[in-house]
């Protein structure tokens, strides 16, 4: 009975998508902890961020509101846009909102949509469905769930967990692309100068606790056994070259190709002898 409300293509589900589609105009981003509509992502990556939407390369002749803007996932102008002489092609869609440009020239190059698995209502339905799996109360689209760390690495959303046994794929940290859910994200700030999504970057030394330390969310706290105090990680770079020219870090192996504190690595004597796999020469 209610399959229809939950197919995009079905005439119920298809009349949300295009009322939601035709709320556009404004240039705010969403608020904080606002879910933000498939047809707020104006860009693939963001777009595919969001496991409630798809990226379609495909895009409508026409949209569903006559004034509707087929690069900007047709919505509409505001008001203020229009009067101040933007039409569709001077404006680009990013972030959650609308911004515009005299002279710039923005065409469509796709559009981000409500995913397909959102159409199955039922719990083994969508865990049947190839993409698919069922998130709370909802069908939603896999976001970096490939098998093997080759094909997790090439997509940009994705990094490859080695601190989980076995290690997978997980979705990059903060990969959120409106201050609203980035801001409702814990491990998250959103940095309004450049309007990014950034790591929150804790002060570890205002930690005393060992367990707190160690548990910050963050995952930028280390316990330094030497000192008895919380410090920043070092080492925590993502490529090989920034890695191997601090002093400090290696590179790891095939089995971990990750950048980690070098092991004897130390300057002082105590630091050293800290480390019971080390010798002070």
């Amino acid at each position: 009975v209610f399959k229809d409300f939950c197919d995009p293509a079905g005439r119920f589900g298809a009349a949300i998508q295009a009322h939601q589609q035709n709320q556009g105009g404004t240039t705010t981003p969403p608020a904080t902890g606002a879910t933000v509509p498939c047809s707020k992502w104006g860009v693939k990556l963001e777009c595919r961020a969001d496991k409630a939407c798809d990226w379609q390369d495909q895009i409508p002749t026409t949209c569903a509101a006559a004034e509707g803007c087929l690069n900007l996932n047709c919505l509409e102008l505001s008001a203020t846009q229009k009067a101040s002489g933007f039409v569709c092609e001077n404006c680009m869609l990013a972030g959650g909102s609308v911004t515009c440009t005299a002279g710039a020239r923005n065409t469509a190059s796709g559009m981000c949509v409500t995913t397909e698995c959102e159409k199955h209502c039922l719990e083994p339905d969508c865990n049947a469905a190839t993409g698919c799996f069922w998130d709370k109360d909802k069908c939603q689209r896999e976001v970096c769930q490939y098998p093997t760390q080759t094909e997790c690495v090439k997509d940009d959303l994705c990094d490859w967990n080695t601190t989980k046994v076995p290690a997978e794929c997980d979705p990059k940290d903060c990969q959120h692309f409106a201050s609203g859910p980035c801001n409702a994200d814990d491990k998250c700030q959103w940095d309004p100068a450049t309007d990014t999504c950034n790591p929150k970057t804790p002060d570890c030394t205002q930690t005393t606790d060992e367990q707190k330390c160690l548990a910050d969310p963050s995952g930028l706290c280390d316990w330094d056994c030497v000192s008895d105090s919380c410090v920043n990680k070092i080492c925590m770079y993502t490529d090989q070259t920034s890695c191997q020219n601090d002093a400090a870090c290696e590179w790891g192996d095939g089995a971990n190709p990750l950048c980690h504190k070098k092991r004897c690595g130390v300057t002082t004597q105590a630091a050293c002898l800290a480390d019971t796999a080390c010798n002070w020469e």
